[in-house]
């Protein structure tokens, strides 16, 4: 842990050049005017807030993870002012936390914005479309939704919009394979298994893997799991790198950000303006 004096001056370090980077032409901060634009037409009963209560969470979210992601790119900028040691320090007791946000919020992110659009869009169509019931086609389960099951709500809710299929391949390109790749699928390790480091050591260098195989007379009845352990240690995440990759899946987000607000403006156009507003 650091003495008081360092952690003064790391921090102070931190905060002069965060106060310089606290606008970024690539983090764009999500504005909240389009939440109070739905209030001004008629929704279904209780439907008013709770779309508006979405995307005003959901615009809470963007900005709180930007502003997460220009803090991570401020302490990369002033980690080469100190010695190892000082870094080592720093790094463990709060750019790692930092770090573990920006990765997780991607694959968070989308899941967001399925769930608001969804929201949104089923209390469009239960407003504009005489035959639509309110119903969604996993209210049968009784269980937590698998990914595809919310991309199954949302497309059913989505059909018949002109600007939802632009909103849909906005959204897929959020925690997309490229993201994956470049972070080794940070965040299903650090949720399921063991992540890797960052900057320094490696991850579980040794893992059991199950290759299964048939007894090819009877195949149907005799399977077999046969037990190898592999070399599968990854080296830790650069954090240049980390950074560069949580940019570049925030600006996906802003532009599924813009492809909601286009949809929105369909729908509210669709919609009466509400003269008791």
């Amino acid at each position: 842990m650091l003495g008081k004096q360092p952690y003064l001056v790391v921090h102070e370090a931190f905060i002069d050049r965060r106060s310089e980077i606290r606008s970024n032409d690539r983090i764009a901060i999500a504005l909240y005017d389009w939440s109070g634009r739905v209030l001004r037409y008629q929704w279904p009963k209780m439907g008013k807030r709770l779309v508006h209560d979405h995307l005003r969470e959901l615009s809470n979210a963007m900005n709180k993870w930007g502003s997460h992601i220009l803090d991570l790119q401020a302490w990369h900028d002033v980690m080469p002012q100190f010695d190892q040691s000082l870094q080592s320090s720093v790094r463990s007791t709060t750019v790692e936390t930092t770090a573990d946000y920006c990765l997780q919020k991607p694959y968070a992110m989308r899941e967001r914005f399925c769930l608001v659009a969804t929201q949104i869009l089923h209390q469009a169509n239960i407003q504009t479309k005489t035959t639509y019931k309110d119903q969604l086609p996993s209210d049968k389960k009784k269980s937590f939704l698998m990914r595809n099951e919310k991309l199954l709500d949302l497309r059913y809710v989505g059909n018949g919009w002109v600007n939802y299929p632009a909103f849909e391949a906005a959204l897929m390109k959020i925690n997309d394979e490229i993201f994956l790749a470049e972070t080794s699928s940070y965040r299903n390790l650090a949720n399921h298994m063991t992540p890797q480091h960052l900057e320094f050591g490696h991850s579980v260098s040794v893992t059991r893997k199950l290759e299964r195989t048939s007894d090819p007379v009877n195949a149907a009845v005799n399977e077999f799991c046969n037990v190898t352990y592999v070399e599968c240690g990854m080296s830790a995440l650069k954090l240049g790198e980390v950074v560069d990759s949580v940019i570049c899946q925030f600006e996906k987000a802003s532009a599924a950000l813009f492809c909601l607000n286009n949809l929105l403006q369909e729908i509210t156009q669709s919609l009466i303006l509400d003269t008791t507003a």
